[in-house]
């Protein structure tokens, strides 16, 4: 074999030299590259973690977003107003003779017996507390401290009562309708309520 001239030498050298130089810097570089992947190697189980927990905790708002749309749908709402009196509403005033801790009533009949401690009633003035209020079955009462209530006064003014039916209840719902809703006093000055209640009679297409 003929023996390679220096000008053939020097080429070579020229392709050799340039490309060992490039893939010295090319596993240099794939070096860098692998020291700065680690870091994210090393944590992709915690970024997995993440993810798994952001899903879980995507899955449990969808689930109580469900949850309060059907606690929503269970509630039932009734609005009363000035006409519903002595049907629907009875209202029973503190005699003027009455102790001033003595109170006045107002007592609704709602269509089913609601669930304990599910009751909201409102009206234009804004909510009632929750101290003031009592059920028997579907008879709510509503104690107001005074001599006059002032309660449905006006045809602008109403009752609105939310609340969850109790379905396990299988009780016969009160009527207002023949209830005994009064105080009586004595000549001493003593006052106490009488409230005695019907039972609703069983009617077909009842109205508000």
């Amino acid at each position: 074999m003929k023996p390679l001239s220096a000008t053939q030498k020097i080429a070579i050298w020229g392709i050799v030299v340039p490309s060992v130089i490039s893939l010295i810097g090319v596993l240099f570089q794939g070096r860098r590259v692998n020291d700065k992947l680690q870091p994210v190697l090393e944590l992709k189980p915690v970024i997995n973690n993440v993810i798994n927990n952001i899903t879980k905790v995507e899955k449990e708002v969808a689930n109580l977003k469900e949850v309060v749309k059907q606690q929503y749908g269970l509630w039932e709402s009734e609005t009363f107003g000035r006409r519903h009196l002595e049907t629907k509403v009875r209202k029973v005033n503190r005699p003027a003779t009455a102790p001033e801790t003595n109170a006045s009533f107002v007592f609704i009949e709602l269509n089913k017996v609601p669930l304990a401690n599910s009751l909201l009633v409102s009206n234009e003035r804004g909510v009632s507390s929750p101290g003031t209020i009592r059920s028997e079955r579907n008879i709510v009462l509503i104690k107001y401290l005074g001599m006059f209530d002032g309660v449905l006064d006006y045809d602008t003014d109403f009752i609105n009562v939310r609340y969850i039916p109790d379905w396990e209840n299988h009780e016969q719902p009160y009527s207002l309708k023949g209830a005994t809703l009064l105080y009586e006093c004595s000549a001493e000055g003593e006052c106490k309520t009488k409230f005695d209640m019907s039972l609703r009679e069983a009617q077909a297409g009842e109205s508000d």
